[in-house]
């Protein structure tokens, strides 16, 4: 698809199109669901961002960390 293509979304930004620039830190970060990752954010991250602390020791990807809560609803199903 050629990146002057309208689709539904083609207002969002994308990640696919570079990083974006963040302005907060720490729990500003984490309460900021468009910059907020959770456990994805590297140990790079972490220490740039001011998060060292505030989450889980474990990196984890988006896709993990969707894997676990799809395991935890399931679960709670039975």
């Amino acid at each position: 698809m050629s990146s002057d293509t309208k689709t539904k979304f083609s207002h969002l930004p994308l990640s696919a199109r570079g990083p974006i620039e963040c302005a907060v830190t720490g729990h500003s970060l984490l309460n900021t669901p468009y910059f907020n990752r959770g456990s994805a954010h590297s140990y790079e991250e972490r220490h740039e961002f001011n998060l060292t602390g505030l989450l889980l020791q474990s990196v984890q990807t988006l896709e993990q960390q969707v894997n676990r809560a799809y395991d935890q609803c399931s679960l709670t199903e039975h």
